[in-house]
């Protein structure tokens, strides 16, 4: 009997700080900030071919085929 499993690597990603950019910014101007951010965090994820599979707030929440892939991606997205 073969298996059908494959392993896939998730990966979280959270805007440190963005808190403290609401109290700086306020409600409007942080959230064009913060959803420009991840917009822009999802383009790497997407290049590193990952997909987005949940947001919530300013968290992505990421599957990769590999972890390799994902560390890939996380790498990306310190160095943006």
């Amino acid at each position: 009997m073969s298996s059908s499993y494959q392993p896939h690597a998730i990966l979280f990603v959270d805007i440190c700080g963005s808190t403290g950019l609401y109290d700086t910014l306020g409600d409007v101007a942080a959230a064009a900030a913060v959803a420009t951010c991840l917009e822009a965090l999802r383009t790497r994820v997407e290049e590193a071919s990952g997909r987005v599979i949940q947001r919530i707030g300013d968290e992505l929440m990421c599957l990769f085929e590999s972890a390799d892939a994902a560390l890939g991606a996380a790498r990306i997205m310190q160095d943006w």
